[in-house]
């Protein structure tokens, strides 16, 4: 599957920089909100865990949920009958990992265009998975305002 390319248009660079620490910001919490399901699904299985063992001492033996249903739709997409913790976990790390690599080329991006934000022209950018691909400052077209 080819990425998703978006065109999106810009008066200046300053208004660029401010979209893309907007963006920053959303995706910092996300990572935040997915860290804490992990967390949340973690305290969940210790404490399954804790009764599991205290329940052995008197030979009581709970059952183990069922693995996980998943089904592969295509190779990009997934359907996913949440039964069990454990299989949840790996998904959602998964996810905080792939926003924590797109904050981290945003931020990137963002450094180098606070050097140079002053510039008054007209911009295009063509982001590739919400990653700016390409920036076109267009300096010989100054918008009039």
């Amino acid at each position: 599957m080819s990425p998703l390319v978006v065109e999106r248009s810009y008066g200046s660079l300053k208004e660029l920089l401010r979209d893309l620490e907007d963006r920053i910001v959303k995706i910092r919490e996300l990572i935040a909100h997915y860290l804490k399901e992990i967390d949340e699904l973690n305290k969940a299985i210790t404490r399954e865990d804790a009764l599991r063992s205290y329940l052995l001492r008197y030979g009581i033996r709970l059952p183990h949920p069922p693995k996980t249903p998943i089904v592969e739709i295509t190779d990009d997409s997934s359907i996913i009958v949440e039964t069990n913790p454990r299989d949840i976990i790996p998904i959602y790390e998964e996810i905080s990992d792939k926003l924590q690599q797109t904050l981290d080329k945003l931020v990137q991006i963002a450094d180098i265009l606070k050097n140079v934000q002053n510039i008054e022209a007209p911009i295009k950018v063509f982001y590739e998975n919400e990653i700016p691909k390409y920036i076109i400052i267009n300096l010989r077209k100054i918008e009039t305002k």
